[in-house]
């Protein structure tokens, strides 16, 4: 298992959430992430790593698209308010992530009139490299459809053509009504799709109605149109379905992931049992099991990967209680051991974790804390297709030191852990290279604080980042 590391002790202030997502393309890792207060980065995380900066977004998602046989990234950014920057859909070159093409996407592109509130998640195709589409789905709430007077909660699907880098166009757009009135997305997953199931969903819905009734359901999606019986434009089935009168309750949706043969989606029912459902060749799931472990649970932050091409899947969970980001393989049935990746004292909140399957293994990376940016792992196959128990290799973290943070005219930084590393970059918030540093003769790096062009910097908060050889280190700086 290679591990890439970066650590960060950036100081930002807010209360809002962080989201992270990543794609890999050739072994290079790219990463797109939101920070607490929400400035959201895409990085390539290789030896030449690159960091550029996308906006104010509270909601990311990546992809892989192709275009006359060149590969480009595709990202789909949104925001839970609609006073913050608009939702946007950008293509993205692969080397210099320059921002190729860019359009704003609304509810009104999927047929909804906002009263209120704009989208609350966008979620991309994962695996679709080798097409100029891919499938976008849309969770919205607070809209309007089909000139009803209420507020009802809604999931749209469509297709995101990328025919031609200079446009970008959506078509084949459905719908499907998760509750006629306002209530709580308590979470969705997807799309996700097998050899025989293409762009599957979940979802998980609670609302409190009048006179103490109170409503929950998990329901799976297609984006395939719904039987003629069916209302909705999108194919949809309830998995679990609960009501009560008077006795609130917790209905939770884990996690989802897909393999070539099989789609697995873990959930937790009202009684606090933790159960995963597969999916073979229908959406209505074959089979519903009790999950055999003991974690992860609930509360704890879950991706699972989802290649259709892979015959297995990666779950991967945050446990709060050992401060252990650890992993779980499924084919066919679940591996009776996990394995640990990475400790993270810091911790990791919902939604901040992500991983992606490839040939030899699976990424996995992370937003440690609030205000930190991403940690990577690399995690060879090998390690978790077993089924038996194997020991856990010791990870040696490259970790940067800092002399004082915040500064306000030097800086000193050492690579701990017997990393070597020959440059240092100091890039703004905005991706730029500030200044780059070299090791005096201890390995020690200094920063007077000028840039390349021996101008003073302005106060504000900087990523300091070098590559070595066994990885990635990076740390967060404040100048006063």
């Amino acid at each position: 298992m290679k591990r890439l590391l970066i650590t960060s002790a950036l100081i930002l202030l807010s209360t809002s959430s962080a989201d992270i997502d990543l794609v890999c393309r050739d072994d290079v890792p790219y990463i797109i992430w939101s920070m607490s207060d929400k400035p959201t980065f895409l990085m390539q995380a290789s030896g030449g790593f690159k960091i550029v900066f996308l906006g104010y977004h509270t909601n990311v998602s990546l992809a892989i698209i192709s275009n006359d046989s060149t590969d480009y990234l595709a990202a789909a950014c949104t925001n839970y308010d609609p006073w913050m920057d608009p939702s946007r859909l950008m293509v993205i070159e692969t080397e210099t992530l320059d921002v190729l093409n860019s359009r704003e996407v609304s509810v009104d592109n999927l047929g909804f009139q906002a009263e209120a509130y704009s989208f609350d998640e966008i979620h991309l195709e994962k695996h679709s490299s080798g097409s100029d589409s891919c499938l976008m789905i849309c969770s919205t709430r607070c809209c309007v459809v089909k000139d009803q007077s209420y507020y009802p909660v809604y999931l749209g699907s469509c297709f995101v053509d990328f025919t031609e880098t200079g446009s970008i166009i959506l078509y084949d757009t459905l719908s499907t009504m998760i509750h006629d009135h306002a209530g709580t997305l308590q979470a969705s997953f997807g799309p996700f799709s097998t050899q025989q199931i293409r762009h599957l969903s979940v979802t998980a819905f609670f609302t409190a109605c009048p006179m103490s009734f109170f409503h929950g359901r998990i329901s799976s999606h297609l984006h395939q149109i719904a039987p003629a019986s069916r209302i909705e434009d999108m194919w949809s089935h309830s998995i679990y379905t609960i009501e009560t009168y008077g006795i609130p309750f917790d209905l939770g949706l884990v996690g989802a992931g897909s393999n070539s043969a099989e789609a697995v989606v873990l959930w937790e029912d009202t009684a606090g049992v933790m159960k995963y459902s597969v999916f073979t060749d229908s959406i209505a799931p074959d089979v519903t099991y009790g999950f055999p472990f003991i974690s992860p649970v609930i509360s704890d932050p879950v991706a699972m990967s989802c290649n259709p091409e892979d015959p297995g899947l990666l779950l991967v969970w945050f446990d709060s209680i050992l401060d252990q980001i650890r992993v779980r393989h499924y084919q066919d049935e679940w591996n009776d051991f996990d394995h640990v990746i990475a400790s993270c004292p810091s911790g990791v909140l919902p939604g901040n974790i992500a991983v992606y399957s490839v040939e030899d293994g699976y990424y996995v990376a992370w937003l440690p804390g609030e205000e930190s940016p991403p940690e990577f792992v690399f995690v060879d196959r090998a390690t978790v297709t077993g089924i038996h128990d194997q020991p856990e290799s010791p990870m040696i973290s490259p970790v940067i030191s800092i002399s004082s943070n915040p500064f306000t005219e030097c800086v000193s930084f050492a690579v701990e852990n017997g990393i070597s590393i020959e440059e240092l970059f100091v890039f703004d918030l905005y991706g730029r290279v500030v200044c780059t540093l070299h090791p005096t003769d201890d390995g020690t790096f200094h920063w007077d604080g000028y840039n390349n062009t021996g101008s003073t910097v302005s106060s504000g908060v900087y990523f300091i980042m070098g590559a070595a050889e066994k990885g990635i280190v990076s740390a967060g700086l404040v100048k006063l």
